[in-house]
């Protein structure tokens, strides 16, 4: 996928922020609710997991893991082909949030706190000193690098261990790396899910 492509597909210009979509979180939440009684079929990760990585998945809630399921398959559907890492990727971006699981209303909370108030949601005292209504968004700001620890520890190779831990990160700061372009593709697949 090249970057004009990978820059439509995110709804506009490479590094920028897209305008918060109400519509499309509204259907996450809604998802989120009803993912007890939506169907689940985890033989994509199942195929692509070893066993120590695909216990991971299998710790994710039920929501993570639809919400991983529908980033593979937006993944898979952008191109021709797709690296086993970013592929790998796409199934464990979120595993990092099974360290501190969040409630639908803590979720909805991080996201509302960030659009309201960007810089107080990223700016933390130590773990241990984060007040209650800050945990959401904690929990969401570190849940990359969490993720990335854990996949480390699975036994995933560096680069989709990379991709998990900067599948939050502005683009700008990886434009000229080497896997830019995956990581464009995953964060895009992630928004659109």
């Amino acid at each position: 996928m090249g970057m004009e492509s990978a820059e439509l597909a995110m709804g506009g210009k490479a590094g920028a922020k897209a305008p918060r979509d109400w519509g499309r979180r509204l259907r996450q939440g809604v998802r989120s609710l009803l993912a007890p009684v939506l169907p689940l079929d985890v033989s994509p990760a199942r195929a692509l997991l070893n066993d120590a990585q695909f216990a991971l998945f299998c710790r994710m809630r039920r929501a993570e893991q639809q919400h991983a399921l529908r980033v593979h398959a937006t993944v898979q559907e952008q191109a021709e082909e797709t690296p086993l890492e970013l592929a790998r990727a796409a199934l464990l971006h979120d595993i990092g949030k099974i360290r501190c699981p969040l409630s639908v209303l803590g979720k909805t909370w991080a996201v509302l706190l960030e659009d309201w108030r960007p810089r107080a949601s990223n700016q933390w005292p130590s773990p241990e000193r984060v007040a209650f209504w800050q945990r959401p968004q904690y929990v969401m700001s570190q849940h990359p690098a969490w993720g990335a620890e854990l996949a480390e520890e699975a036994g995933l190779d560096e680069r989709t261990c990379w991709l998990i831990a900067e599948h939050q990160t502005p683009l700008p700061r990886w434009h000229p790396h080497p896997d830019g372009t995956l990581l464009q593709r995953l964060q895009a697949a992630d928004r659109q899910q």
